[in-house]
């Protein structure tokens, strides 16, 4: 029973604390850093870069992506989805469409001076 007791005041101080990191402005930020800038988004950009990309170039395609975010509700920053398509590079008809891929962004740390 004093386990559970430790517990739960443990419990308490984590929300106290997260309570008053979300009341000092820049404090969470400095603490628990910020999220990476997002690319541009909405707009099909051809992917010459990644060794997929030069896969279907020497196959005769063209790698496309675009990037989309969605919004996240109250506990969530959100989901940046990556979208991929193949097109033949002649014809630039499209051959197929990649499943959508969650992107994980990373953590900046800032520091305030």
């Amino acid at each position: 029973m004093f386990y559970v007791f430790l517990l739960g005041v443990a419990a308490a101080g984590g929300v106290v604390y997260l309570f008053i990191a979300s009341l000092y402005p820049g404090l969470k930020e400095e603490r628990f850093g910020v999220l990476e800038p997002l690319p541009p988004l909405g707009k099909w950009q051809l992917d010459v870069e990644s060794e997929s990309g030069r896969a279907a170039t020497a196959d005769g395609k063209k790698l496309e992506m675009r990037f989309l975010f969605e919004e996240g509700g109250l506990i969530g920053p959100g989901k940046l989805l990556r979208q991929s398509r193949l097109r033949d590079a002649a014809s630039n008809e499209i051959l197929h469409a990649l499943p959508d891929q969650i992107i994980k962004r990373k953590r900046i740390r800032q520091i305030v001076s």
